[in-house]
């Protein structure tokens, strides 16, 4: 894939202006991506464009097999126990998930699918996290699906909490999630992720042969997706999740 910088890429220009504002742009500020791959590289020409460093990544899939992927910049990464400031414009979303740390490289390897044993081999811990998600874009919900991609899929942040080493015994499709918004349960259910088992994107997405920034590398994490129904953040409130065998994370939402 080419490098773009955010001086040639129209809608990096966008997303980068909208990320240093604070603001959002209107949606049709600069044509959306023909295809993923375009997708893609203005994933790349934004996190060259501020400098970024990846510290982790989403994954996901569309209903008919589509994986997904954008990487998440390490400064829009906390650990637990973070206070973590409200958007000036509109809400966020927030998401309960099961993430991986990786002890080494995973390079996209499309000719040759990768076992489940082999990711495993590569992981160093398993964690649980909490996705925040706010559009770069205007409007209600989420912009269309290419737009979408090439806004890092929405992610706003993430809050790293406890993880395990001794996760070769946990089904991490089964784990049960609980969470609580100011001491008040919201959830407590076993499983509840969109493929079911948290591994099907993650083995997905590394079937694409056109990852950005190098992929996923050592150090970073990959988080797999919802366990829970997306939450509205609107106002200063305090969120704690837990996943049996894995651990707790907290984040108190603050003007």
């Amino acid at each position: 894939m080419n490098d773009l910088d955010g001086a040639g890429d129209p809608l990096a220009r966008v997303i980068v202006a909208a990320r240093r504002s604070g603001r959002r742009a209107v949606r049709d500020a600069a044509p959306a991506p023909r295809d993923r791959l375009q997708a893609y590289a203005t994933q790349q020409a934004v996190a060259r464009a501020l400098g970024a460093r990846v510290g982790g990544w989403k994954v996901g899939m569309l209903a008919d097999g589509t994986p997904t992927a954008a990487p998440m910049f390490a400064a829009d990464m906390a650990a637990s126990g973070a206070r973590w400031t409200l958007p000036a414009e509109g809400s966020l979303v927030v998401e309960v998930e099961v993430a991986l740390r990786l002890a080494r490289d995973l390079p996209a390897r499309p000719a040759r699918p990768y076992a489940r044993d082999e990711i495993a081999a590569a992981v160093d811990a398993v964690l649980v996290g909490v996705e925040l998600l706010q559009s770069r874009f205007a409007g209600d919900g989420f912009p269309p699906f290419l737009l979408h991609v090439a806004d890092n899929l929405g992610n706003a942040g993430y809050v790293a909490g406890d993880a395990t080493r001794e996760f070769a015994a946990l089904d991490l499709a089964r784990l049960r999630c609980r969470y609580t918004i100011d001491d008040t349960q919201r959830h407590d259910a076993v499983g509840g992720h969109p493929q079911d088992d948290p591994w099907t994107p993650v083995l997905a997405s590394l079937m694409e042969d056109a990852l950005p920034l190098g992929g996923y590398r050592a150090g970073q994490i990959v988080t797999t997706g919802t366990l829970v129904p997306p939450v509205t953040i609107d106002r200063p409130q305090r969120l704690r999740a837990t996943l049996d065998g894995i651990g707790a994370v907290d984040v108190t939402f603050v003007r």
